[in-house]
């Protein structure tokens, strides 16, 4: 089901025909390490919530939270072109494919974030999400990532 944003934003499942603007978005978004196009087709499958926000006909962010075994899952990627960041978009974004690992059974959720990304970091802990660690040198470039997490509460 699409869950609508404001009058003319949509968040939905990804398609394949979305991968050029997620692409793009990528490129613009990170500038360190942005993912391939076949990275993102390896995320489209039932137990990955992969989702992206469209308005006017062009994609304007994307999110990716995979789960897995046992109870668990990882946010892999979430992007807002940056025309578009500040606007409760990202939020969206993340909390529809938060609701959808609850629907495949995950009970916890953890990510990665650039130990310098404050602007992700207080977007994350916003959400509910917990700084448990820093893993050192988890960047190619040497730089240390804030290990996060958040309890995934069940449906009433």
């Amino acid at each position: 089901m699409d869950q609508k944003t404001d009058k003319n934003t949509k968040i939905r499942k990804f398609s394949e025909k979305d991968l050029i603007q997620i692409n793009k978005i990528e490129n613009l978004v990170f500038d360190q390490e942005p993912y391939s196009p076949y990275t993102f087709l390896q995320y489209n499958n039932p137990k990955t919530a992969f989702y992206v926000a469209e308005k006017n006909n062009q994609i304007i962010g994307y999110v990716i939270i995979k789960t897995m075994f046992p109870k668990n899952a990882k946010l892999i990627s979430i992007a807002v072109h940056p025309d578009h960041q500040s606007q409760g978009i990202g939020t969206k974004l993340i909390k529809k494919a938060i609701n959808k690992t609850k629907d495949l059974g995950a009970r916890k959720i953890n990510l990665e974030v650039r130990k310098t990304n404050k602007k992700a970091i207080k977007f994350y802990r916003k959400l509910g999400f917990k700084k448990t660690k820093i893993k050192k040198n988890y960047y190619r470039d040497g730089e240390n990532a804030v290990y996060m997490k958040k309890t995934n509460k069940k449906h009433p």
